[in-house]
């Protein structure tokens, strides 16, 4: 079988939505979007924790981390019911370009594990896809474009799966993020929004992709089994991560950071910013990490 020229980078792109990386499995590249990092919240206390008597607090967090939603009695929920799985398709995956899309030592687990947890996910999205590109190793650019909207897709319509998952697999992708904000080529392409190549030999870089491409399956997996409803994090714990942040930067890149003006910011600073704030989640316990994770990807939810 030949593989994909080495100057042309690795089959697995990353896909990072609102800086909760949910990197997407492919090939060729990295797709990135990073909208609404730059504006800081100024909206008063979630009501969740909201009493009568607390004063309005201006949050030094970006927008795209507000609460989960809260029902009128009070329990934490998903905005609306989390989808089920697609219905079984009668489509079939071609075996040979099932088979040279899984070879890859580094990135064929994402598609297997794929494949076991979601099955009808996987039938929708690649018996289409490796009709279209029988060869995804000689195509692998073409493939890349089309599997990266393929799991933006996927992404958005299981947000609400992804927010109810279970503790575990909450904290593991913090601690994925945590890896690739640390990671030079995958936070720089974040930071500045560009689709770029992982080269083939940069080994580290591509686990660390793929560990969190899995993240993303586990999650949705996870999330529509389990359904866990959580309350978003409280004003102290808001507080506390504010003060365990600013610790880890220098007064610049936090003032930058909770003025909303990020992107102002050298892109290696910008970088040691992200991976401070995915250091501080990872460093909490299981259930605290997977409550922030929770809280941050409940910005994918569509609103209603």
């Amino acid at each position: 079988m030949r593989g994909p020229p080495k100057s042309r980078g690795s089959r697995l792109p990353l896909y990072i939505m609102l800086l909760i990386m949910v990197f997407g499995a492919s090939g060729a590249g990295i797709w990135y979007a990073t909208q609404g990092l730059n504006s800081p919240i100024t909206s008063p206390t979630p009501a969740a924790v909201q009493s009568a008597s607390a004063p309005t607090e201006r949050m030094t967090l970006p927008d795209w981390m507000r609460p989960v939603i809260t029902r009128p009695n009070g329990a934490p929920t998903p905005e609306g019911p989390i989808p089920a799985a697609p219905a079984p398709s009668a489509r079939e995956i071609p075996a040979a370009a099932e088979a040279l899309m899984i070879a890859d030592p580094i990135d064929g687990p994402f598609y297997i594990t794929f494949k076991q947890l979601l099955p009808a996910d996987y039938t929708t999205i690649f018996a289409p896809l490796l009709t279209q590109v029988p060869d995804p190793q000689r195509e692998h650019d073409r493939f890349d474009g089309l599997l990266s909207d393929q799991l933006e897709a996927f992404q958005a319509r299981n947000a609400r799966a992804i927010v109810a998952a279970e503790t575990p697999v909450l904290a593991e992708m913090a601690a994925n993020m945590q890896r690739a904000m640390r990671t030079t080529e995958i936070c720089h392409a974040a930071m500045q929004g560009t689709y770029q190549p992982l080269p083939l030999d940069n080994i580290e870089a591509r686990r660390i992709a793929a560990a969190s491409n899995l993240s993303l399956i586990r999650a949705v997996a996870s999330g529509r089994s389990a359904s866990v409803a959580r309350v978003p994090p409280s004003p102290t714990q808001v507080q506390d991560f504010n003060r365990d942040l600013q610790k880890r930067l220098t007064a610049q890149q936090w003032t930058n950071f909770q003025s909303g003006q990020l992107a102002t910011l050298p892109v290696n600073d910008q970088c040691i910013v992200m991976a401070a704030y995915w250091s501080v989640i990872a460093s909490y316990p299981p259930e605290e990490a997977a409550q922030w994770t929770a809280h941050q990807m409940s910005a994918l939810i569509p609103a209603q």
